[in-house]
């Protein structure tokens, strides 16, 4: 599997974090959880990418 570069892996995490504060600001709950269920496997990857950087 190729790793993403660090800064794609980090500029999705603030695309997904930035559209989180509307959804909590609605009231959103169900789009928040999806949300955070996208974001959730983007931590593993820039870990990732950050090993095989080593």
């Amino acid at each position: 599997m190729r790793t993403i570069f660090r800064p794609v892996i980090a500029a999705e995490q603030a695309k997904l974090i930035g559209s989180l504060q509307y959804l909590l600001v609605v009231g959103d709950d169900a789009t928040t959880v999806s949300v955070l269920r996208e974001l959730a496997p983007t931590y593993n990857r820039l870990r990732e990418a950050l090993i095989n950087q080593l």
